[in-house]
């Protein structure tokens, strides 16, 4: 990754997990990826059947909801809990 790249991602805690977030305010959903929420040891929350499961990308590419998550953010002191739709690949 290029240092000019490095502006859009900084450094939080999940769950007590130290990791790199990257910050998309122009998205309508947060997400995470499978492979995060199982290092996490976190099971989601299904979707309901009669909600959509799957988001498009920017490229109309399809991708796989999985469910949600509920997750403590921890940056700079202050403590958020957000709930993070879960996708199979992100």
């Amino acid at each position: 990754m290029s240092p000019a790249h490095d502006f859009n991602f900084v450094c939080v805690q999940v769950n007590f997990v130290t990791t790199k977030v990257l910050v998309d305010s122009g998205a309508t959903r947060s997400c995470i990826s499978r492979k995060f929420m199982n290092n996490l040891r976190l099971k989601p929350t299904p979707i309901p059947y009669d909600q959509n499961s799957e988001l498009l990308t920017a490229a109309n590419t399809p991708m796989r909801v999985l469910g949600t998550v509920d997750l403590d953010i921890r940056m700079n002191g202050l403590i958020v809990s957000h709930t993070f739709t879960v996708l199979d690949t992100l």
